[in-house]
């Protein structure tokens, strides 16, 4: 079908026999098929090669070619400010996942015992402490709720304890 503007191709695949509609816009370059390869894996599908061929096209259309397969694909994406920003949240991510993995092992070897749970809870919670007092000063924060908190009661946190155990 051709209406001037938009050519609809019906094609059948031989193999399964299936029917499949490729829409041309001549006046947009704009092709799509009901098959829905490129909506899906961003590729075309060679339904839509053959309706190239079909209507002689000399280049492929441009919604055919997804924008990081191209050589412009960098221009005028990330700006300075953003990939700062990008680099020093991937920064963060990075170093979170180092101490994550290193707390794990920590947990792992000594939960084991009831005196390296008691020592490794007394470190984890002293460098707590410490690192809320960093943040803090890296914010500049005069008046830090957790900086203030530590101050009030000398240092030392009121932590969630263990429950005592009681005989009945």
């Amino acid at each position: 079908m051709d209406d001037g503007i938009t050519a609809v191709h019906f094609m059948k695949h031989p193999y399964n026999y299936s029917y499949y509609t490729v829409m041309y816009n001549r006046s947009t370059g704009h092709m799509n098929c009901s098959c829905l390869k490129m909506e899906t894996h961003g590729l075309p599908c060679c339904h839509m090669f053959r309706a190239m061929l079909f209507e002689k096209l000399k280049k492929i259309p441009l919604n055919c070619i997804m924008k990081r397969w191209i050589r412009q694909a960098k221009e005028g994406v990330i700006s300075d400010k953003a990939a700062e920003t990008s680099s020093l949240h991937l920064t963060e991510m990075s170093r979170y996942s180092t101490l994550l993995s290193a707390a794990n092992d920590v947990c792992r070897n000594t939960c084991m015992t009831s005196d390296g749970f008691t020592n490794a809870l007394e470190l984890i919670h002293n460098v707590a402490v410490r690192a809320e007092e960093l943040q803090c000063k890296g914010h500049r924060g005069e008046g830090c709720a957790a900086l203030q908190l530590t101050n009030e009661t000398g240092g030392q946190r009121d932590w969630v304890k263990d429950p005592e155990f009681i005989a009945a």
